[in-house]
């Protein structure tokens, strides 16, 4: 197994059938940073997850509930699913689910990524779950049963003007690429293990790159981050990459109006950078 840490989130809320919970329904898989199962010529892992049903560390691995594989990524999510678990009441005696990532390998055997356990607070109607991982330990650092704490920010543009050029003369321009975390509201704590700017790929000699059509969506409990900090970064295989510049975006100016387009500008002397996005509804 390769040595890397990650972060699995996942969400799950019980239907609500007349005056009580029906089943259990998972509406929210995310994961950063699993490993990568396949050799230098097959390129990244394709990963999928099993759903296993358990009771107090029972499982029943007889008929596992299965998310669709995604083609190379290390960082998969599966959004906007709605995946019931088959005689997961909230009277029933299931108090556990159980999720395997798979990498998917029809040549040689699908590999074994990670395996996660959680318990369900059935006195909840909704819970997110937070789940860090190393290859030796797994560890719950959050475990929060009310959704209505937790949004959705959907990043479709960044865009920087005007930004330097560490490059020397021989060099060329920069080929800037960017970095996103969360932060909290001194802007000095963030979450740096989690780069929601990984799959942006970089842009070749420009000072005034933008990316579009991002579609980046970032799950977050609100109260605990309140600012984006964008990063924007030169790529230098021969000197090591360079920092150009940092940027911190209030959140909650997204929340005025959910799920409308807006940008915003951080500027400073003829540096511009923005982001646009909406807030989920």
């Amino acid at each position: 197994m390769i040595n890397i840490s990650g972060l699995i989130i996942f969400m799950v809320t019980f239907k609500s059938i007349n005056a009580g919970y029906g089943p259990l329904v998972v509406t929210y898989v995310n994961a950063y940073n699993l490993p990568d199962e396949d050799d230098i010529f097959s390129g990244i892992s394709d990963p999928y997850v099993k759903i296993f049903k358990c009771s107090s560390g029972s499982c029943d691995y007889s008929s596992p509930i299965q998310l669709d594989s995604i083609d190379n990524n290390e960082d998969p999510h599966w959004r906007n699913i709605h995946v019931e678990i088959p005689g997961f009441l909230s009277d029933s005696k299931w108090n556990q689910l159980e999720l395997q990532f798979w990498d998917y390998d029809p040549t040689s055997g699908d590999d074994h990524l990670r395996t996660v356990k959680m318990d369900i607070d059935k006195n909840a109607q909704c819970g997110v779950n937070v789940i860090k991982f190393t290859p030796d330990t797994l560890n719950t650092i959050w475990y929060n049963f009310e959704c209505n704490l937790w949004s959705t920010l959907v990043i479709e543009t960044v865009m920087g003007q005007n930004l330097p050029n560490e490059d020397d003369f021989l060099s060329g321009t920069s080929d800037p690429y960017v970095k996103i975390f969360l932060c909290t509201s001194n802007k000095l704590v963030c979450d740096w293990s989690n780069n929601y700017g990984a799959s942006i790929g970089r842009k070749e000699e420009t000072i005034h790159p933008e990316w579009s059509n991002l579609n980046i969506e970032i799950l977050y409990q609100r109260g605990k981050w309140e600012y984006i900090s964008v990063q924007f970064w030169d790529h230098d295989t021969s000197s090591g990459d360079d920092h150009l510049r940092t940027d911190y975006f209030y959140i909650e100016k997204f929340q005025v109006h959910p799920c409308t387009y807006k940008s915003f500008f951080d500027t400073s002397g003829d540096v511009r950078a923005m982001i646009g996005g909406n807030m989920k509804c």
